[in-house]
């Protein structure tokens, strides 16, 4: 996946229409929240 190649220091909020999840990389973890 390439969410490893989003990881770096800061934080994103990025939102994926065809995937319709909320990929939240922070700079101590990783969260992926599922769009109901």
């Amino acid at each position: 996946i390439f969410l490893d190649r989003l990881w770096k220091g800061i934080e994103l909020e990025l939102c994926f229409h065809d995937a319709k999840y909320y990929i939240i990389p922070s700079a101590k973890s990783k969260v992926v929240r599922k769009v109901e």
